[in-house]
């Protein structure tokens, strides 16, 4: 009887050990808002070489002279035209040290206000002889913002999986104790190519952007039905 009694304890302690337990549940969520590009940044490089360090370097600068001059006549400060990498390399092309060849890239970036000019910018770089556009980013002065909105459609997703599943288990409510974000704008990436002379530049610019936003939550689950 000792024996039996003590069994009932043991399964009653654990019975009532497990309904202390909180009850979980983790789900994902996310949330899309879409906007329109209104700003843009534009990567490009200018490229110089000779045999001559001092030549090249001179070259390369003129060059970018040439290109803050002419993007001023298009109303772009200087402010926006910023150095983002700046390489002297030398090749060796022959044994002879009079045969090395020093290549001077300087790489700058755009931040253009207004995309209605985009077209005129890169006629301008290509004219002032710029060698490489690297790609142009578009994005928007409301990313922010409705980084914000999209986070909120994010939870509201989470909120109604968990309390989907929490009925489906049996349990009137739910309540977050842990939240999350994880969230990366997609920003729209343009195409550029310089053709050949007396040819127009073929740039492509996206309708809408794209703003995504993940959230990770956790739920504390209760009232059993």
């Amino acid at each position: 009887m000792k024996k039996l009694l003590l069994g009932l304890f043991i399964c009653g302690s654990l019975v009532s050990y497990s309904q202390d337990i909180e009850q979980k549940i983790s789900l994902r969520g996310s949330g899309k808002i879409q906007l329109v590009p209104n700003k843009a940044e534009i990567q490009f490089t200018v490229l110089t070489e000779n045999k001559n360090l001092d030549k090249a370097t001179k070259e390369n600068t003129k060059v970018m002279n040439k290109v803050k001059e002419n993007l001023e006549d298009l109303g772009i400060k200087n402010s926006n035209v910023k150095t983002i990498n700046y390489n002297v390399e030398k090749i060796k092309e022959g044994e002879k040290k009079d045969q090395d060849i020093y290549y001077v890239r300087n790489s700058f970036n755009i931040e253009l206000e207004n995309l209605k000019s985009l077209g005129k910018v890169i006629s301008t770089l290509e004219k002032a002889g710029v060698n490489e556009v690297g790609g142009i980013e578009f994005t928007s002065t409301e990313i922010n913002e409705k980084s914000k909105e999209a986070m909120v459609l994010a939870y509201k997703d989470a909120y109604n999986k968990a309390q989907a599943v929490a009925q489906a288990a049996g349990y009137k409510t739910i309540m977050p104790v842990d939240i999350s974000y994880d969230y990366m704008p997609v920003r729209g990436l343009g195409m550029v190519s310089f053709a050949e002379s007396n040819s127009s530049n073929n740039i492509y610019v996206p309708n809408k952007l794209d703003v995504e936003v993940g959230v990770r939550t956790v739920f504390v689950v209760n009232e059993q039905k």
